[in-house]
């Protein structure tokens, strides 16, 4: 028993005839106008992503916010942060 499955051609075929009878049409030719819509909502459904992602860059700072090297200038045992400090900090963040 064999599975035939579709195949996109490599090159798209030519639009028939309508006045030659004779002409048979490519098996898989179908499968070109279902790859163009596929392409096309993929790539039409980029653009409201794209905005999407730009609502966060208010957070960009955030985002490159590097904790192991605030807590590196925190860490002083001679001279501690205060707790006031420390509090208006992780409000802030």
């Amino acid at each position: 028993m064999f599975l035939k499955a579709t195949v996109r051609p490599d090159i798209k075929p030519d639009e028939l005839d309508p006045s030659d009878k004779k002409q048979i049409q490519d098996e898989n030719s179908w499968i070109f106008d279902a790859y163009y819509r596929l392409r096309n909502s993929l790539e039409n459904s980029i653009s409201p992503l794209e905005e999407y992602i730009r609502t966060y860059d208010k957070y960009d700072q955030e985002y490159k916010l590097d904790p192991a090297a605030i807590i590196k200038k925190l860490d002083d045992e001679d001279n501690p942060p205060e707790i006031d400090f420390l509090k208006k900090d992780v409000i802030f963040h």
